[in-house]
């Protein structure tokens, strides 16, 4: 119902928070990303 007259994409990309130093807990990258524009698998 909010899409419509907001205009909102029906799909939003979910970017998780993680503290760098636990990153590799989560993630299988060894770079960082600052600006989020790498993928994790």
């Amino acid at each position: 119902m909010a899409e419509v007259p907001k205009f909102r994409e029906s799909f939003r990309p979910f970017a998780p928070i993680v503290l760098k130093e636990r990153a590799s807990d989560y993630f299988d990258i060894d770079a960082d990303s600052p600006y989020m524009l790498l993928v994790a698998p």
